[in-house]
């Protein structure tokens, strides 16, 4: 998550991510190559995602398609938690959903 951040709030390639998601036309204006800044962002993007689910199999010894049922809710939460409009507020939404499960798994116990 502080690698995320730091990519979006510190370096040249979050610059240009922000502006292109705020306004392509006008980051294209502005000299910025807004289809590599989008061919390079999916690419990080499946990588983490890749990442996320060797460790996941890892974690869970198995894989199917109803293995990630559970965390539907807790992806949906992080999406509503941090909003389209600031790119690194769904950094925190992970930590406020893995507590909040937690909580519930403490009381259930």
């Amino acid at each position: 998550m502080g690698g995320t951040h730091v990519l979006l709030r510190y370096t040249r390639l979050g610059k240009a991510m922000r502006a292109t998601a705020a306004n392509r036309n006008l980051a294209r204006n502005c000299g910025i190559r807004t289809g590599r800044v989008i061919t390079v962002t999916w690419a990080i993007t499946r990588g983490l995602c890749g990442l996320a689910g060797v460790v996941f199999a890892m974690d869970a010894g198995s894989f199917d398609a109803t293995s990630t049922d559970l965390f539907l809710v807790l992806i949906l939460a992080a999406t509503f938690l941090g909003g389209p409009a600031r790119p690194t507020a769904p950094c925190s939404a992970p930590s406020s959903s893995a507590w909040l499960q937690s909580q519930r798994c403490l009381h259930h116990a």
